[in-house]
């Protein structure tokens, strides 16, 4: 089963996994799901996108981590 964000709107999500693909969608719509603390991108994400999202996660309380294929996280 694949949830959409809309379904996201209905769930108390304080943590987040997605493909780096899926950031926009969720970004856009952070300020719908109050919970949300962490989001994890299962994913590289180019350098310039971790420049955004480190200026993001502050503005918004909502810490950014990048997680790699060599099973290290990395917060943003």
């Amino acid at each position: 089963m694949t949830w959409g964000v809309p379904s996201l709107g209905h769930a108390d999500v304080s943590l987040l996994f997605l493909q780096p693909s899926g950031l926009v969608t969720v970004l856009d719509v952070a300020h719908k799901l109050p919970a949300l603390k962490t989001i994890v991108t299962v994913g590289p994400l180019h350098a310039e996108t971790k420049n955004i999202l480190k200026l993001w996660s502050k503005q918004n309380n909502i810490k950014v981590f990048e997680l790699t294929e060599r099973t290290s996280m990395h917060l943003l």
